[in-house]
């Protein structure tokens, strides 16, 4: 591979530079950042969790999972982004740089959550792992939102649909089976049942929230996906983009909303502070509930068990 160990790591001390902000196009689906991918190559030396198996790297949980889903044993997989992280303030470091280098696939999903891992490529010159993007797969995003993730206006965090979802599983399981052609026929009847698992989730999530109809503000403006699947309402933004704290007015202007809208719930996330979306809830009299787009840790360490957790504790708030 012609991305050394070595330059990665050097490659990380410059990503937090204003000079390296910029991000290259998107990688496409699937694409190849440099010379091709070497499929049938053998595991590499110094790489054990990797040895005996199509070795993948992903970046987030949720696309993780998916890929495990779909690729069962013929694949390994490693996810950056470690659980109780935010994607928003994650800083690869030179272990991830060795997970990047000895992976046959970079799984990303895109639409600019996991910018970090194209200036990661970049600044690291030509490779030959094949980079896909999960986001090439969603057909109808969510424009807009106030949701800065530099990649077009769009919101990123379509893995909260199901039904997106099996989109994105159709699209690995057909990328997978055409790399691993041995066990091609086993990974298309697995991503068979995993899209069939999806949309079944999906129609269970709908009947449980179908009849909810108070509306919530979000800390983060994680859930704009999953309220426009399951008709929710969400009223309000704390922080309207990450990092970026909230005035004393527009803390004044949610107070008002949440009044005037009659909103149940103020909705928080583990990978944030609660402190801003309690003390609202109390000057409110609304509840506070705890929801996890990300994942990865106990009793949410799957991706059907995490959006079952989290849609248990929309209809508790808003009920």
């Amino acid at each position: 591979m012609k991305i050394t160990v070595a330059l990665l790591s050097i490659a990380l001390c410059f990503l937090a530079s204003p000079t390296h902000a910029g991000s290259p196009a998107h990688a496409g689906s699937p694409a190849r950042a440099g010379s091709p991918a070497h499929a049938g190559s053998p595991a590499r030396a110094g790489s054990p969790a990797y040895a005996g198996s199509f070795r993948v790297t992903a970046t987030i949980f949720p696309i993780a999972d998916l890929v495990k889903k779909v690729g069962g044993d013929a694949v390994t997989v490693h996810t950056l982004l470690q659980p109780g992280r935010g994607p928003h303030s994650f800083e690869p470091t030179p272990g991830d740089a060795r997970k990047i280098e000895q992976a046959d696939m970079v799984v990303m999903a895109g639409f600019g959550i996991d910018i970090w891992l194209k200036k990661l490529v970049k600044l690291g010159g030509e490779t030959d792992n094949e980079i896909v993007d999960c986001s090439k797969a969603v057909t109808n995003p969510v424009k807009g939102g106030n949701h800065d993730h530099r990649d077009g206006g769009v919101n990123p965090h379509y893995w909260l649909d199901p039904s997106i979802m099996a989109d994105v599983a159709d699209m690995l399981g057909r990328l997978l089976a055409s790399r691993i052609p041995d066990r091609a026929d086993e990974i298309i009847k697995r991503t068979k049942r995993v899209k069939a698992d999806l949309l079944k989730l999906d129609k269970e999530i709908k009947a449980m929230l179908g009849e909810t109809k108070a509306g919530f503000v979000s800390f983060h403006n994680s859930w704009v996906y999953f309220a426009r699947r399951y008709g929710l309402k969400q009223v309000g933004v704390i922080e309207e983009a990450p990092g970026r704290e909230p005035s004393a007015r527009r803390m004044v202007l949610l107070i008002k909303k949440i009044k005037s809208t009659g909103a149940k719930a103020v909705m928080v996330e583990p990978q944030f502070s609660a402190r801003l979306g309690e003390a609202l809830a109390k000057e409110t009299g609304v509840a506070v509930a705890v929801v996890d787009p990300i994942g990865g840790v106990e009793g949410r360490a799957d991706y059907f068990e995490m959006m079952r957790w989290n849609a248990k504790r929309f209809h508790t708030a808003l009920k």
